[in-house]
């Protein structure tokens, strides 16, 4: 009776969360200080592979390898996807994932890995650990090379303003379908989209802008039958200009000036 009083301050505030997303924060018990580093030993949940979403996913090797200190919620999300556990990861400062990787072996056997993701209180990774070392050196060791790399203009594939698949314009869709195509039925390749702006306007307007961008062109391919898994989409923001222009210049000539920072760059990845 005692334990169940004293997690009603909780219970309510959760039960208050699913009406105005305030809450609390629940996490598989490893206990995180403010500055995302663990203040005792990890804590693994248990797997019960009949349990949903439990069984593990396939993910992206090009998109663990590319995990690194200082992301946001937001873009860890788009790049290996929401975590298995949790209520309302949005919220929380320890995610934890279950990843599927395939060994080659016949018959399509994989091996199951647990990754725990730990942010700070401002929403940022400090933290990222394999339960099991091998798995950290299975992702290390993956061996895929540069295949392609396309560099396309923003202006010619969405209409002003938009950042959604319903706003690239045809020529934009129609170069996408076409990519589409050629990677149709490829396997094992790592797709990376990522959204660039120019500077004009807040950082912060841009980086949302150059994520919602990358994911609709993402959005699209998946759409035109690419595996999800092998896909992600980044926002880079105007953090990488490729010309710079006087600031000093009329509106109306600097927007065409740094025409081309505002891109959408696909890497494409595979075994040779």
């Amino acid at each position: 009776m005692t334990r169940l009083i004293r997690n009603v301050p909780c219970i309510l505030a959760l039960a208050l969360a699913a009406v105005s997303m305030v809450g609390c924060a629940t996490t598989a018990g490893t206990q995180v200080g403010s500055n995302g580093q663990p203040v005792t030993e990890l804590v693994w949940p248990t797997i019960n592979a009949a349990e949903p979403r439990q069984d593990g996913v396939f993910v992206n090797l090009l998109s663990l390898q590319n995990m690194n200190l200082d992301m946001t919620r937001y873009q860890v999300e788009h790049s290996i996807g929401l975590p298995q556990y949790g209520v309302w990861p949005q919220r929380q400062r320890e995610w934890d994932y279950i990843f599927n990787f395939r060994t080659g072996a016949p018959g399509g056997e994989y091996v199951t890995c647990q990754y725990k993701v730990l942010f700070d209180t401002a929403g940022r990774t400090r933290s990222l650990n394999w339960k099991d070392p091998a798995c950290a050196e299975l992702v290390s060791k993956s061996d895929m090379k540069p295949l392609r790399k396309i560099s396309l203009s923003s202006d010619a594939m969405f209409s002003f303003g938009a950042s959604s698949v319903d706003g690239l314009q045809a020529e934009g869709r129609s170069q996408i379908i076409g990519l589409a195509k050629e990677l149709s039925g490829a396997r094992d390749l790592s797709i990376t989209v990522i959204g660039h702006t120019d500077d004009i306007g807040s950082s912060d307007a841009n980086l949302a802008l150059s994520q919602a961008r990358a994911s609709a062109v993402r959005q699209l391919l998946i759409d035109q039958g690419i595996n999800p898994a092998m896909i992600r989409a980044i926002g880079a923001g105007e953090s990488q200009p490729i010309k710079s222009c006087p600031a000093d210049l009329p509106r109306e000539e600097l927007i065409a000036c740094l025409q081309p920072n505002r891109r959408v760059e696909i890497e494409i990845l595979g075994v040779k």
